[in-house]
């Protein structure tokens, strides 16, 4: 009775592969490279308007530049860009690079 189940035992060590002969070797995720300088942008608030550019006198009331996105801000770059922003606009040049490559627009 011994030698079937010894014999059966090494059939099932044959035929079963170790996981861990078969596995591939895990790739690390690529690394994204950071730009090596960074040239920041100066912006200027000019004030509060709505998200579609509309000039609102309600700004500061509930419920101003409702038919027009929101309440936003006015921002002006020390180059003359002028953008409206609900948040703040990117703080760096290659920023706003990879934003126009990729909408075709400054994004914020």
């Amino acid at each position: 009775m011994f030698v079937p189940v010894f014999v059966g035992l090494m059939v099932v060590g044959i035929v079963w592969d170790d996981p861990k002969e078969t596995e591939q070797p895990v790739q690390a995720p690529p690394v994204r490279e950071e730009p090596t300088s960074v040239t920041p942008v100066q912006w200027t608030y000019q004030g509060a308007v709505c998200a579609d550019g509309w000039v609102s006198t309600s700004v500061g009331a509930r419920g101003a530049c409702s038919h027009h996105g929101g309440v936003a801000g006015s921002w002006v770059a020390a180059d003359g860009t002028e953008v409206i922003c609900q948040n703040h606009p990117p703080r760096t040049q290659e920023h706003i690079d990879e934003l126009v490559a990729k909408f075709g627009r400054i994004v914020c």
